[in-house]
């Protein structure tokens, strides 16, 4: 991964505000499962089965806001198409994060996501 990260306000991780310009990430499903994660039962991140679909990812993007409290807007694209964001992201439980914005998928293999190639075709 390269990019620039600035962080305001730390010790204190919670009221820190974020700024993480992400340059280029690249990475795949299983990767993303080896992250261990704090404070999980599982003990580190389980993806569901649908993102297996992506053999890998880039992602170019920005990070924005508070920990629990942030905006992520950017590109990533994948053996199955590219999708840009500009979401809102909030921790909505322990387990779980609430996600208001848009996404837009260009050139996106929907079909091949779904498992469902004679009804989705490829979108220009």
């Amino acid at each position: 991964m390269t990019g620039n990260v600035d962080i305001t306000g730390l010790p204190d991780i919670h009221s820190s505000l974020l700024y993480i310009d992400v340059h280029k990430f690249y990475s795949n499903p299983d990767d993303l499962e080896r992250i261990k994660l704090p404070r999980s039962s599982e003990g580190y991140l389980k993806l569901p089965e649908i993102f297996h679909k992506f053999t890998y990812f880039t992602y170019t993007g920005k990070f924005t806001g508070f920990i629990n409290d942030f905006v992520a807007y950017g590109s990533i694209t994948s053996n199955l198409g590219r999708i840009n964001s500009d979401l809102s992201i909030r921790p909505d439980t322990s387990n779980s994060f609430s996600f208001k914005g848009k996404i837009k998928a260009t050139d996106f293999n929907l079909g091949q996501l779904l498992d469902q190639q004679r009804i989705w075709a490829e979108f220009p």
